[in-house]
């Protein structure tokens, strides 16, 4: 038997006392220094408590969960598709009028003067040809080419003016991974010092696609007017046959040169790279085996947005039909009627579709650095304050002005 004193037994240790209510004990003295965390010190080391266990949100045999970083519309580590098409969707309802609004925009300064310049030439050409009762003269080539090509110039000027969109949207994208809203003055600022490159480099990208498919489809062609010309049928049959198997090795050639190039927009206006050193950054970003990814989530993106594109144009696509069919509608008619409907489907897919790409590219980009250069440790260590920023926003005249 113990006192109260610690005094025991003969037999019976003091550390082991009667069961019984304990008196109570007096606070425990201050933690000492090496485990406290205040005042900018080090972290708290709590007491060793045997081997460490996992969270309790971990099941048995799981590894505890990891924790991401996500001040912006993606997270800081390699992207899942999931990922990718989330956060484009987030930045383009986020930001509409640095999206959809510039898309708009640019693509009516592009269509309305060129709207009517393309009426203009299709109507240089007779109409004739699109009636059946008409006789067919020798002409009728002349007049096709004339009616096609005018109802092509909205279309290209509008193919033209979405690869200025392309950096105005990689402007926006880069700012929404950092958390930061753009609207469309600063999306301007940001997005017009690099507004010539991104033009240059899209223009000389695509001068090498024209070319490498002149290449391919040259000579069949050549073959078959050559054939024509001397009314040799095994020609026309030989540059028909060399048109088919060039033709079908030219598909993987341009799929190659559209995957190699998807990057060059990003690179003027994100990393400002020059035409030049643009074309080899986005060649070094898309090395093999990273080359299939990219390669089919872009493809898988196209297809859909194409699905979507071709939902809104139905109305426009009846609406010619059945005035073809009512036969209310001359040649004459018909022929403008082409050219306004080309307009408008350029402007319903430059405004639907084109801003979905270019985020998707640009996000294709930011998970390209990620998975083969660190972007996103070095983003974790802006977030830290231990590195700047990749890539800089617009500065803002009124602050400026204020300073």
């Amino acid at each position: 038997m113990s006192s109260p004193g610690g005094w025991a037994a003969p037999g019976q240790s003091p550390s082991q006392p009667e069961p019984g209510p304990r008196p109570p004990q007096p606070p425990h003295p201050a933690a000492p220094p090496h485990t406290s965390s205040e005042a900018g010190g080090p972290p708290a080391v709590p007491p060793a408590a045997g081997p460490a266990q996992p969270p309790p949100s971990a099941g048995p045999g799981l590894p505890p969960p990891t924790i991401t970083y996500q001040p912006g519309v993606i997270p800081f580590r390699p992207l899942g598709l999931g990922d990718i098409y989330g956060a484009a969707f987030k930045i383009i309802k986020g930001n509409p009028a640095a999206t959809v609004g510039t898309a708009l925009i640019i693509a009516l300064i592009a269509l309305i003067p060129t709207t009517p310049l393309g009426l203009w030439v299709a109507r240089q050409g007779s109409s004739d040809w699109l009636d059946p009762t008409a006789p067919v003269d020798e002409s009728a080539g002349a007049d096709v080419i004339l009616v096609t090509a005018g109802q092509y110039i909205p279309t290209i000027a509008g193919s033209l003016a979405t690869v200025a969109l392309a950096g105005f949207i990689a402007y926006v994208t880069g700012q929404a991974v950092l958390g930061r809203k753009v609207k469309l003055p600063e999306a301007w600022r940001g997005t017009r010092p690099h507004l010539l490159r991104v033009i240059g480099v899209s223009l000389l990208v695509s001068l090498v696609v024209f070319l490498v498919a002149a290449a391919f489809l040259t000579p069949g062609i050549a073959l078959m007017i050559v054939g024509l010309t001397g009314g040799d049928d095994g020609l026309v049959i030989g540059g028909l046959v060399t048109l088919l198997g060039l033709g079908l090795l030219l598909i993987p050639t341009l799929l190659f040169l559209w995957t190699k190039f998807a990057f060059v927009g990003p690179a003027v206006v994100l990393e400002r790279a020059g035409i030049g050193p643009s074309i080899r950054r986005s060649w070094q970003l898309t090395r093999f085996p990273g080359f299939w990814r990219l390669l089919g989530i872009r493809l898988l993106t196209t297809i859909l947005l194409s699905v979507i594109a071709q939902i809104l144009v139905i109305p426009l696509t009846l609406a010619l039909t059945a005035a073809i069919l009512v036969g209310g509608i001359g040649p004459d008619g018909l022929v403008t009627m082409q050219v306004v409907i080309g307009a408008l489907v350029t402007l319903i897919s430059a405004a639907a579709t084109t801003p979905v790409t270019a985020t998707v590219d640009t996000l294709l980009y930011v998970d390209q650095r990620m998975r083969t250069e660190a972007l996103d440790v070095h983003l974790l260590q802006t977030v830290e304050g231990r590195a700047p920023l990749p890539w800089q926003p617009a500065p803002d005249p009124l602050a400026r002005s204020a300073a």
